[in-house]
Formats: structure tokens, C-alpha cells, sequence
């Protein structure tokens, strides 16, 4: 991989971890009033607010990413293999916190 390559998969990987940061926070807010609420850790009626916004800019630009990936194994694949792996571990994760 060259230079530039593992520059947009360090983009595309940091756009993952927020978009799971985001997914993870999604649940109820332990420990906080109930109305507060961050750009992470939202629930109820926001979500339907905030996830729209959220996947109106990184849909884009993990397109942009992809479409300019050029590795051994093709555009897509990298990313579908990271995003497989980064499920299973936010997976068991759930079961551990």
C-alpha cells in the first residue's frame, strides 16, 4: 500500500469509530438527567433527527474514499472486511459493558 492509500484508510477507518460511536450511544444515558443529550449519545426522537444528518455527510465521503481506494484487493473490499470486523467486536462488546 502506498502513502496516500493508507492516509484514506486511516479516513475511512476514523469514520467507522464515529459512525459505531454514534450507533453505541444510541441506548439510554446512565447516570445523566433525562434531558440531556450530545452529539453522541442521543436516543428516542433525536435519532430520528440526527441520523439523516449524520449519514448525509459520511455517505458521501465514504464514497469519495472508496471510489479513490486502490489496494490489491479492489475499492470495496477493505472496508467491507474492517466493517465486518469492527461489528463483531462492537457485537461482543455488548455483551461485556
Amino acid at each position: 500500500m502506498t502513502n496516500g492509500s493508507l492516509r484514506r484508510l486511516g479516513t475511512a477507518l476514523l469514520v467507522v469509530v464515529a459512525v459505531v460511536a454514534v450507533a453505541c450511544g444510541s441506548g439510554s444515558d446512565a447516570g445523566s438527567s433525562e434531558g440531556s443529550s450530545s452529539i453522541l449519545l442521543y436516543s428516542g426522537r433525536d435519532k430520528e433527527l440526527v441520523q439523516p444528518l449524520i449519514d448525509a455527510f459520511t455517505d458521501p465521503l465514504m464514497g469519495y474514499i472508496s471510489d479513490h481506494t486502490r489496494s490489491r484487493w479492489g475499492r470495496r473490499r477493505p472496508y467491507i472486511f474492517g466493517g465486518a470486523i469492527a461489528v463483531g467486536v462492537v457485537f461482543a462488546l455488548l455483551w461485556q459493558l
